[in-house]
């Protein structure tokens, strides 16, 4: 139905937020310290929580509205809010720890966070899986400084080449895999989409 459709649509002002000016707290000089330290030193970094600070969080909320953006929560009906990361920047469970330190330079990069509720944020963790393992972008390719935009953007070479399975939604056409019901169910259109929730949910009914 046309409410559904409605329903469908992913409750965003814009998709300009990608290509927006980070939050200042984000390029504040004690933030691009632990930058500096986190690139340096990834196993011992211990993440500051500058991308969880309220102009972060007010920023996200001028393009996300009061939803979450995956699930489509209403924040403002009591849901809690979390700043969620898109690429885990930490190790990341489909992966040996020792195989992959997680996305860790962009623990503090604008670019990469993105307002979930609670729920999707616990669900979702450090999980972000490929189809194709030798896409992915790891610790041990070098990240300088002169190309770090290729390395951080997610619509930009190196990030856009991984064969992501997670749907970005500022990114993805996401009204093509998955319907939004009036009744705050999700269903899937798409049946490796399908398999792919059924990793968070294993138990989940899609009618």
């Amino acid at each position: 139905t046309s409410r559904e459709r409605e329903a469908s649509m992913i409750s965003r002002k814009d998709k300009g937020r990608l290509a927006s000016p980070a939050p200042a707290e984000l390029n504040s000089p004690g933030c691009l310290r632990r930058v500096a330290d986190i690139k340096a030193n990834p196993l011992t970094h211990k993440v500051n929580s500058y991308y969880n600070d309220d102009t972060v969080r007010t920023e996200l909320q001028k393009y996300h509205g009061s939803k979450c953006v995956y699930c489509e929560t209403d924040t403002s009906a009591g849901a809690s809010f979390r700043v969620d990361h898109f690429r885990p920047k930490k190790h990341i469970k489909e992966l040996p720890e020792d195989k992959h330190y997680g996305y860790y330079w962009l623990a503090y990069e604008w670019t990469n966070l993105l307002q979930s509720c609670e729920a999707c944020n616990g669900k979702k963790s450090n999980h972000f899986p490929l189809s194709d393992e030798k896409t992915r972008v790891t610790h041990t390719i070098p990240i300088p400084d002169t190309i770090a935009e290729s390395y951080t953007h997610p619509e930009l070479a190196e990030l856009s080449n991984e064969n992501r399975l997670l749907l970005h939604p500022e990114i993805d056409n996401v009204e093509g895999y998955l319907v939004f019901k009036n009744d705050g169910s999700v269903i899937p259109t798409d049946d490796d989409e399908k398999k792919l929730l059924r990793r968070f949910d294993p138990h989940a009914d899609f009618g």
